[in-house]
């Protein structure tokens, strides 16, 4: 038996990140061409970075094992808070989890009739003949099921406040300044980490009046995300999550869980309204649906899953899942040494055309024929560091698709090609997805 080697892959940092930043996908697509995987690139933090897409190797890294992994940074910590779930590692992080999801996966019913709500409410605010930008009002409705989800009820002067602050938090490069040292200087208003570390004290500030609020009303645990972590005490009467857990972990699940699915929904919308076989085929499924808005007939629309994970595929919001070693790991018959960092790369394995025939063309079908396995089909991620709300966010795509679908008749109001672009950490539609108001469907309120 040979001894393991280290992945080969380019040796020089600035070349590398410009050609994956240039084309992520096309730049990985050729290196495994030239080196095989697991392969490895210069990593900005430190290191190297061994990136594979190979499904076995992707469960050996989601299996992981006690100690094998940490942080790849501190920049979460920094741009979310040090007591966010996505800060922390090991049993710290385990704990948490398990104390944060509970209020999450609650109440699915009542979480779907809101997302409906905001999709009927939201989207009926555009006037035939009026276009919009798909991308802008897919944040609108993720914003408003979000803040209802965790707050309850909440009047327009509050939302408005939390939507300002979360949109100017986005508009700073706060997200990018983590990476750099030098810029992380708060030299006032007008510089770029000043500007992050304002934002994020008026995301903070608005997020602890509502703590606040919600202790003085002595709001039930049923009512709402923030009422339940409020209240979640130990056997001993105590607090289980702190003040400053409870802070930082709103702030991710308003900032983090929002956009993210707001960027899968631009194009859910954009290849449903591209590929005009697929919207036929996606409102004949949903014609009771749009008869009466029932939730419980989505309970059984496979073509519609099918949209849903054929857009995630080909759009995955992350690259990939990227830990740094404790020690060294084995990947096929390359060894990744400790101290570097290990990818599962979403891009390569959602792109493979040995799993996905003609992985460049939307095919919904494709997921009626077969099923993929949780190292196939990784959106969300997989292993313990699983996107928590994955869950919450599929429904959310297909409740709010399956409502625009039905309630509205729209078309692309630039028919040539959306590509993605970077943007604070994530790939959006570099232009946006416009849309052209053509009308609305009427039907029976829900």
């Amino acid at each position: 038996m040979s001894t393991p080697t280290a992945p080969p892959g380019p040796k020089h940092l600035l070349p590398s990140l410009y050609g994956y930043f240039r084309q992520p996908l096309a730049y990985y697509q050729k290196l495994l061409a030239r080196h095989g995987q697991p392969f490895s690139v210069p990593f900005p933090l430190g290191g190297r970075m061994a990136v594979t897409g190979c499904p076995l190797h992707i469960g050996r890294i989601f299996k992981g094992g006690p100690g094998l992994y940490r942080s790849v940074d501190a920049s979460a910590g920094m741009f979310y808070g040090e007591q966010s779930l996505l800060s922390l590692d090991g049993e710290a992080h385990a704990r948490l989890r398990r104390a944060l999801m509970a209020p999450v996966l609650r109440q699915p019913a009542q979480a779907a009739g809101l997302m409906r709500d905001a999709a009927l409410r939201l989207g009926g605010e555009r006037a035939p003949g009026t276009v919009f930008d798909m991308l802008d009002l897919g944040r609108s409705i993720t914003l408003d099921v979000i803040l209802r989800t965790v707050f309850g009820m909440i009047d327009a002067l509050e939302q408005r406040e939390f939507s300002a602050a979360i949109h100017g938090l986005q508009g700073t490069i706060g997200f990018m300044a983590v990476f750099v040292k030098g810029l992380r200087r708060d030299w006032g208003e007008w510089s770029p980490w000043g500007r992050f570390v304002r934002a994020r004290a008026r995301c903070y500030a608005l997020i602890e009046a509502r703590m606040a609020a919600s202790r003085a009303a002595g709001e039930s645990a049923e009512a709402n995300v923030l009422a339940y972590w409020v209240g979640l005490r130990d056997e001993a009467g105590q607090p289980v999550l702190s003040d400053a857990q409870i802070r930082d972990n709103l702030l991710t699940l308003l900032f983090a869980g929002h956009d993210s699915t707001a960027v899968a929904l631009a194009w859910c919308v954009y290849w449903t309204h591209r590929e005009p076989g697929v919207l036929l085929a996606l409102r004949d499924e949903l014609r009771d649906y749009a008869e009466t808005l029932d939730i419980g007939l989505l309970e059984r629309t496979p073509y519609l899953d099918a949209v849903c994970w054929e857009a995630l595929r080909m759009h995955p919001v992350a690259p990939g899942v990227a830990r740094r070693l404790n020690r060294t790991l084995d990947l096929g018959e390359r060894r990744v040494p400790e101290g570097d960092v290990v990818m599962a790369c979403i891009d390569l394995v959602s792109h493979d055309p040995a799993l996905y025939a003609d992985p460049g063309c939307f095919r919904p079908e494709r997921f009626l024929a077969r099923d993929y396995s949780p190292t196939e089909l990784i959106p969300f991620g997989g292993g313990e560091r699983r996107c928590p709300g994955a869950a919450l966010a599929f429904m959310e795509l297909r409740v709010v698709l399956a409502t625009l679908v039905a309630a509205f008749r729209w078309t692309l109001a630039e028919p040539g090609p959306v590509k993605p672009a970077w943007s604070h950490g994530i790939r959006r539609p570099a232009t946006g997805v416009r849309m052209a108001v053509d009308g609305h469907r009427s039907q029976k309120s829900p």
